[in-house]
């Protein structure tokens, strides 16, 4: 069995593989995202687990937030903005399908909460000289998840 971060992020990767997007992937989740140079000749997107905290609302209540980070990686020429501009498209489309999303992870409930943001590179554990020096466009999206309700 999965933990819930586990979970959290693989209900993301079921969701992003059951939709049509602008441009063809297969999610996978990770707990850090790896590549080698030449895998990243096709399309990845990949999906971490990330922070998570539990505030108490109440004495017997308490409200869980997760965090789940959407890497898309693929190499391109950095000159070529058709090529980059379509990738930065694609993540503006999937920040733009997760707003108000709920999902399941395991037997808990879900909704995306606001922020739904880009993360700098470095923020996402990603080099920022991969562009220029690998000709790897990486962009990192952050989205934030309540559980609701008790577990089942």
């Amino acid at each position: 069995m999965s933990c819930l971060h586990g979970q959290v992020a693989d209900a993301v990767v079921t969701e992003l593989d059951g939709e049509s997007w602008s441009l063809e992937f297969t999610a996978m989740r990770a707990w850090r995202c790896r590549h080698k140079l030449d895998e990243l000749t096709t399309l990845r997107v990949t999906v971490l687990p990330g922070p998570s905290s539990v505030e108490t609302l109440t004495r017997g209540r308490d409200t869980e937030k997760y965090t789940t980070d959407i890497v898309i990686q693929k190499q391109v020429d950095p000159d070529d903005n058709t090529a980059v501009d379509a990738l930065v498209a694609l993540a503006e489309e999937i920040r733009a399908h997760f707003r108000s999303k709920n999902l399941s992870a395991g037997s808990r409930a879900m909704a995306c909460v606001d922020p739904r943001e880009f993360l700098p590179t470095s923020k996402a554990g990603i080099s920022p000289d991969l562009l220029d020096n690998d000709r790897v466009f990486n962009c990192a999206l952050r989205h934030h998840w309540q559980i609701l309700g008790a577990p089942s």
